[in-house]
């Protein structure tokens, strides 16, 4: 009925008396590599979790607490992450490419390297986020994001 794969580690949790929103609450301690592409993770806990390189595309966020969480190459490619939480998360080199970000939290995160490219920033915080390195499609995509100071490089 459900499981969760660990592409790196070539492990497969499996439980057929659990659903896979119960198996992801089980295991969140190490989530690395996971797929959960297109499912609904609307308000769950994963702070603190273990969720490099997860993919969470097309997944529903919203509202979920992914505070803390090791998040480093993670793709959240077209998810729904509106109102998340991702105070203090490490999150270098992850994908947000056409992800909604509406009012999501980025205070105190690590996002060099992340990709937004054609993201819903929206009121979305990123004051005290650590920024280098990310990818935007245009200084525009900021206009509406909190906490954001774009500066203009003379050459």
């Amino acid at each position: 009925m459900s499981k969760i794969l660990h592409i790196d580690e070539g492990i497969l949790f499996e439980d057929k008396s659990l659903s896979l929103k119960e198996l992801v609450i089980k295991h969140k301690a190490n989530l690395k590599g996971a797929y959960l592409s297109n499912i609904d993770l609307s308000g769950f806990d994963l702070s603190r979790a273990n969720l490099r390189r997860a993919d969470f595309s097309y997944t529903n966020l919203e509202g979920a607490d992914l505070s803390g969480a090791d998040l480093g190459g993670a793709s959240f490619r077209d998810a729904n992450l509106e109102y998340a939480d991702f105070r203090w998360a490490y999150l270098e080199y992850a994908s947000f490419r056409d992800a909604n970000l509406e009012y999501a939290d980025f205070r105190d995160a690590n996002l060099e390297y992340a990709d937004f490219r054609g993201a819903n920033l929206s009121s979305a915080d990123f004051r005290w986020a650590y920024l280098d390195g990310a990818k935007f499609s245009n200084k525009d995509d900021f206009l509406e994001a909190i906490g954001v100071i774009i500066e203009e490089k003379n050459d």
